[in-house]
């Protein structure tokens, strides 16, 4: 008898909703006063150093005038510096301040704490399966998308 199939339809759709249902419960939004915008800009500032507006701009695949209006409320917030280019007066150059890498490193510790604590609370097995995997899934993706940047011959 042969070997049935797993539905990989179905078990999208179950993936989907269980995404769904995590996403209302905001785990990702954990500091309050932020979008996830400004926090994914302010955790790239935080690994990068200083970095021109419009490599945040292609970092996250939002406009320019997007970015600059982020960085104008990061900026009003006390968070980053903005300054131009030297040696090119149009470009931008954005880095942290001094509160905005303590606000950065607060967050980043605050969700390291807690998946700590759901790994904790998965156990040994479940969480060697779910890092495994979430890794898998990335290498997936950037083979997909190195194979997507290869001319066709």
């Amino acid at each position: 008898m042969p070997q049935e199939l797993p539905d990989y339809s179905a078990m999208a759709t179950q993936l989907l909703k269980s995404w769904g249902r995590m996403q209302q419960l905001h785990i990702h939004r954990q500091m309050e006063g932020f979008t996830q915008g400004e926090m994914m800009a302010l955790g790239y500032l935080h690994q990068k150093g200083t970095v021109l507006a419009g490599e945040l701009s292609e970092i996250t695949g939002v406009s320019t005038a997007r970015i600059a209006a982020l960085l104008g409320t990061l900026e009003r917030k006390g968070l980053v510096v903005r300054e131009s280019d030297p040696e090119d007066r149009r470009r931008v150059r954005v880095c942290l301040t001094p509160e905005g890498v303590a606000q950065i490193t607060a967050q980043q510790k605050l969700v390291h704490d807690n998946i700590t604590a759901l790994l904790t609370r998965l156990g040994t097995e479940d969480a060697g399966h779910f890092v495994r995997i979430m890794d898998r899934i990335v290498q997936l993706h950037q083979e997909k998308k190195a194979g997507a940047e290869t001319p066709a011959k």
